[in-house]
């Protein structure tokens, strides 16, 4: 009889956060903080639990789709004129994962300019996608010591 594996989803996200970054000090840590000032953003707003939570997960992986070390020095640093591709092969990347499908749309639109929503905040992948692009813009102004 075979042992059926389990593992902590939580966990998958944390660690997945954390080895997209790892590869360049200057960006150590930047999904979790992220992830972190979405979080309390989020909660502050007193959302959902089921919305807190994805937000919090698409955070913690909000930028997997910049694949080069200078893709993501370029990110952090506000140096590009278009931000979509990350985005697009974020969404990509995450939607052939079940249990980040949901997330994935998300990610996709966490750089989209808040003109160009031409829908209400009140929807969730609206409201989701603003929170995450906000706290992606203030971890960004934060000088970190490392």
């Amino acid at each position: 009889m075979k042992k059926k594996l389990s593992v902590n989803l939580g966990s998958i996200l944390l660690s997945l956060s954390e080895l997209m970054d790892i590869a360049n000090p200057e960006l150590s840590q930047h999904q979790l903080r992220t992830a972190f000032i979405a979080l309390k953003i989020a909660r502050e707003a007193k959302l959902e639990p089921g919305i807190i939570e994805d937000i919090f997960a698409a955070s913690l992986l909000h930028d997997i789709g910049a694949i080069s070390i200078e893709e993501k020095e370029s990110i952090s640093k506000f140096q590009l004129s278009d931000y979509s591709q990350h985005c697009i092969r974020g969404k990509i990347l995450l939607q052939e994962i079940p249990s980040f499908e949901g997330i994935a749309e998300i990610v996709k639109n966490h750089q989209k300019s808040w003109k160009s929503w031409g829908k209400d905040i009140d929807k969730p992948l609206v409201l989701s996608s603003q929170i995450i692009c906000l706290a992606d813009y203030v971890e960004r102004l934060i000088e970190v010591n490392i």
